[in-house]
């Protein structure tokens, strides 16, 4: 029973840890068959078709390594399944799975085809130690 004026102490359980997720350096970018090279995205009407965010997510050309920075440690992610058709055209999907160790990588996207570009946009979702990131992104890479 609690006395008049006085409040019962609320048990806080801590903040969950954030996944920190860095961006990659130019010299990732230059030593990396990179295929599709993601950018964090905002969705807003004055961002780019290929997003004005950090670079945080490179695919190899064949889409069997992935390659992104945790906690300012680049990690090269291996492909555990993706869809029957990554085809680029307009309105196609595509799903990758990636891992190492414990962490895993999903990556779900769109696709539409501009000149000589194929732009996706999606959803990163990044999962390490039962803790869960998701980031809209917005990729290209040249056809």
């Amino acid at each position: 029973m609690l006395a008049l004026g006085m409040s019962p102490v609320l048990a806080q359980s801590p903040p969950a840890p954030v996944i920190a997720l860095d961006k990659l350096d130019l010299k990732d970018l230059f030593n990396f068959n990179s295929g599709f090279q993601f950018r964090i995205a905002s969705f807003s009407a004055e961002e780019t078709e290929i997003g004005q965010g950090a670079l945080i997510l490179l695919l190899s050309s064949d889409q069997t390594v992935a390659l992104i920075k945790i906690d300012g440690v680049t990690q090269r992610l291996h492909l555990l399944q993706k869809n029957s058709d990554t085809r680029c055209s307009d309105g196609a999907h595509a799903l990758w799975v990636y891992a190492l160790d414990e962490q895993r990588l999903m990556l779900k996207v769109s696709f539409r085809k501009i000149a000589d570009q194929c732009q996706a946009q999606g959803l990163l979702s990044l999962r390490l130690d039962k803790h869960n990131r998701r980031i809209l992104v917005k990729g290209v890479r040249r056809l």
